[in-house]
């Protein structure tokens, strides 16, 4: 939490809401708000969450984290004692009630744990079915128009429906309106789309689909790092940039309502040693690649909803999403090798617009035939027009 002391003073709410962020999660600790039971600490998150307000970022609370007052963790237990269920179900109920109760002014989301399928939870699967209907129904008493998010984390190891599958068979009933992964399956030195990134998404979305319709998908926590950092594996800057719009692009096409790249900042703590390398600003927040990559992403797909796929051969991607203006197409080619000239062909005159993955905007004029023809590489580009182009590739 003392990061928040140092980066928020030198701007970095305002550099996230201009790259085009909406939204922030924010780690919210029971423990640290009631370190003592009936004895809240509002201060210090109502400081940090306010001067995200203020950014025009609202914040979503990431609640967890169980006091030690409560907790049933004993002596000689594996993990730290927060990570356990608490002994008693009525106190949880009533902090929920609490914390919504006290920031239902603005608070739209709320998410319930971080990674319960990892060491974070030591707790089983059905009672943190129990900590997430708990959460649900006090919450919706403080404010009844709540969005309760709950999650699982999708490492080589674990695979988050194994997790939900769980959960589901312990309590069926509808006490979320958002499930979350955090796919971390996208930390491979190989291109995303030839990693088990994305049918970590098509079996997250089967999921949702055969058991909870009703409910959007999201990818809550997901990133590559730049550099080295514990078991990840760096992939330098430019691919890191690269890479960000392309996944943006694919998780949205499959369903996903909402993706959240953490963090914003790569942190460091020298006397630990800490350092995350995915951050979009680095550690003396300067701006990366990805920065820019981001808000020229955000910008093109803040308002988007997905139209189609392009139908391209070999390791080429196109995916069409309509926006208000018209559509914007996004084309890339997985690797260097499958980089081409690709033909569109619209059915109109009109005027086209083409964006790079670094925000440089050039006008196309068509061709008497409605066609024009665009270079595609591994930098995602963006082309922006009235109607949905279709597709010839030329090598």
């Amino acid at each position: 939490m003392n990061l928040l002391a140092d980066i928020v003073p030198r701007g970095f709410y305002e550099n996230m809401a201009q790259v085009g962020a909406r939204w922030g999660t924010i780690d919210t600790w029971w423990k640290e708000l009631e370190p003592e039971k009936g004895k809240y600490n509002w201060a210090y998150y109502d400081k940090w969450f306010n001067e995200a307000l203020k950014a025009g970022i609202t914040p979503i609370p990431h609640l967890y984290a169980i006091p030690q007052w409560t907790s049933s963790w004993k002596p000689g237990d594996p993990g730290d004692s927060w990570t356990y269920p608490p002994i008693d179900w009525d106190q949880w109920e009533r902090f929920v009630y609490d914390f919504v109760n006290h920031y239902k002014d603005w608070l739209i989301y709320l998410r319930i744990w971080n990674e319960p399928n990892l060491e974070y939870w030591h707790g089983t699967p059905a009672e943190y079915a129990k900590l997430a209907k708990i959460a649900y129904q006090a919450a919706r008493r403080a404010k009844p128009d709540i969005k309760i998010i709950i999650e699982a984390a999708a490492t080589w190891e674990k695979n988050p429906v194994d997790f939900f599958d769980a959960v589901y068979k312990a309590d069926d009933s509808s006490y979320y309106d958002i499930i979350a992964i955090h796919n971390y399956r996208f930390n491979d030195a190989n291109f995303p789309e030839k990693t088990q990134f994305l049918p970590t998404y098509d079996r997250f979305i089967e999921w949702r689909n055969k058991n909870k319709p009703n409910v959007e998908a999201w990818d809550t926590e997901f990133a590559c790092m730049a550099d080295n950092w514990v078991w990840f594996i760096g992939v330098g800057e430019k691919h890191q940039a690269q890479w960000l719009g392309r996944t943006h692009v694919l998780g949205f096409a499959k369903g996903l309502k909402k993706m959240f790249w953490f963090p914003g900042y790569s942190w460091g703590v020298p006397e630990e040693p800490y350092y995350n390398p995915a951050g979009l600003l680095r550690a003396d927040l300067t701006p990366r690649p990805a920065y820019v990559a981001y808000h020229t992403m955000a910008s093109a797909l803040s308002w988007a909803k997905y139209e189609r796929a392009l139908l391209l051969p070999g390791d080429r991607y196109g995916v069409v999403f309509k926006i208000p203006e018209g559509y914007v197409t996004t084309l890339w080619s997985v690797d260097a090798n499958s980089a081409c000239p690709v033909k569109l062909r619209f059915e109109q005159q009109q005027k086209i617009s083409v964006v790079d993955i670094m925000g440089r905007t050039s006008e196309k004029a068509l061709g008497s035939k409605g066609e024009m023809t665009v270079d595609i590489s591994e930098d995602i580009i963006y082309v922006y027009s009235k109607t949905v182009p279709d597709v010839n590739v030329s090598r």
